[in-house]
């Protein structure tokens, strides 16, 4: 679905990361929970052409229960099957259409009910016609496994994608059920019903995968926006999560003041309500206390999907504060690159950045030891060595099952005593 602004203007989802890009951490919680909710990028810039495919997808169909007719009455079932499939297509293309990119879960259950009807009908007819004509050889020809498979398809950009996994996995029951109840009336048909059921699940998982990759791909930019964004930002503040607590406090608390405004004067506040307002109040002092402390380091790790779990910060004096903005670029780009691969064993994380002073004499002020498992120094990325060399000159430390690089930073001498 496309994100409509205050004026009005709508917004493809490209255009909401570069708006992202632009306004930073106060944009990340409302972009990353409307791009995995309402699937933007599949029914914006993907959604016409899956409802192709899944049109061409229905005329393979359509062809395979041409040239398998016969001229059995009971094939007109696969008729009906078939108007079925066409009319639910319809359906979802409109549906979506007029929904900016998303169909219900009320069209998806109506998806699934009229592929497993659809089908069921097809199969009805083949097995009452083989039973009519004597059991001709070739007569046992299911086709509305496709046509079930071309309306999954046409939901995949408009729908979450646990609801397209559910549609895939009634397809291959059915299917499945279709070629059994095929192999018992012909065992010839075999072949042919496991055929047109991998030309219509085929397509429809391939896709989910497809999707799937895109969404973890277009997740990953976002984070990168977002931390970036926080590369120019003060030194300590309040991070999206925080800021998003605060406003909730906020606006319990001025529900609160309207019911005490609300009762006649002099009205005791009933001890309920006096405990409500002290509980707010501490919340309230917690969390300017505790976020008002975050570093920008901190906030970036905290905030980002990517690299909160996998990344532990060890600033307990919230010295990287101090750091110039082109430290802090560099610093931020060797978190990202060093912690792009996970632990081999289960314990700790893929990166562990540690933040002290420098020992006395130094003539850096700060050591900042990023290590991450590893047995040799090759196991991090070539595209590291330059960013360490950028930050500072440094040190290797290769022990056991970690590889540790110390780099000994400079600050600038405007806010080297502003970090102490």
């Amino acid at each position: 679905m496309s994100t409509t602004r205050t004026d009005g203007a709508t917004l493809g989802p490209l255009s909401s990361h570069l708006e992202v890009s632009r306004a930073g951490a106060t944009a990340v919680g409302w972009q990353r929970a409307r791009f995995r909710l309402d699937r933007s990028l599949g029914g914006g810039y993907l959604g016409i052409g899956f409802a192709i495919l899944g049109s061409l997808l229905m005329v393979r169909g359509l062809a395979s229960l041409a040239w398998s007719w016969t001229g059995s009455p009971w094939r007109l079932l696969s008729v009906v099957s078939w108007v079925i499939l066409a009319v639910v297509l319809v359906v979802v293309v409109v549906s979506a259409r007029r929904r900016a990119g998303l169909v219900s879960p009320a069209i998806s259950k109506l998806v699934n009910a009229a592929g497993v009807l659809a089908v069921l009908l097809d199969v009805s007819a083949l097995v009452l016609g083989t039973a009519t004509t004597g059991g001709e050889p070739m007569a046992f020809y299911p086709t509305a496994t496709v046509g079930f498979g071309a309306c999954l398809i046409a939901c995949l950009p408009a729908q979450p994608l646990s609801r397209s996994a559910l549609g895939g996995a009634l397809l291959l029951v059915v299917g499945a059920v279709g070629a059994v109840v095929g192999w018992s009336v012909d065992p010839a048909s075999v072949a042919v019903s496991t055929n047109n059921l991998v030309i219509a699940a085929a397509p429809v998982f391939g896709c989910i995968l497809l999707l799937s990759a895109t969404d973890a791909r277009l997740g990953v930019l976002i984070d990168h926006a977002v931390a970036d964004s926080l590369i120019p930002a003060p030194a300590s503040g309040h991070g999206v999560t925080a800021a998003s607590h605060l406003r909730r406090l906020d606006d319990d608390a001025e529900r609160l003041l309207d019911r005490i405004a609300a009762s006649p004067p002099g009205t005791e506040i009933d001890p309920a309500t006096a405990a409500l307002a002290g509980t707010l109040g501490d919340e309230l002092r917690d969390a300017l206390r505790a976020d008002h402390e975050l570093s920008w380091l901190e906030i970036a790790i905290s905030e980002s999907e990517r690299l909160n779990g996998s990344v532990v910060l060890g600033d307990a004096r919230g010295a990287v504060k101090g750091l110039a903005a082109d430290q802090r670029s560099t610093l931020l780009a060797l978190v990202w690159l060093l912690s792009t691969a996970r632990p081999s064993a289960p314990s700790g994380a893929a990166l562990q950045v540690r933040v002290e002073p420098a020992p006395p004499g130094d003539v850096a002020a700060l050591v900042i030891t990023l290590s991450r498992p590893g047995t040799r120094a090759h196991s991090i990325d070539n595209a590291a060595w330059p960013l360490f060399t950028r930050l500072g000159r440094y040190t290797i430390d290769v022990s056991a099952d970690r590889v540790a690089v110390a780099v000994y930073v400079q600050l600038p001498r405007s806010t080297g005593a502003a970090s102490e």
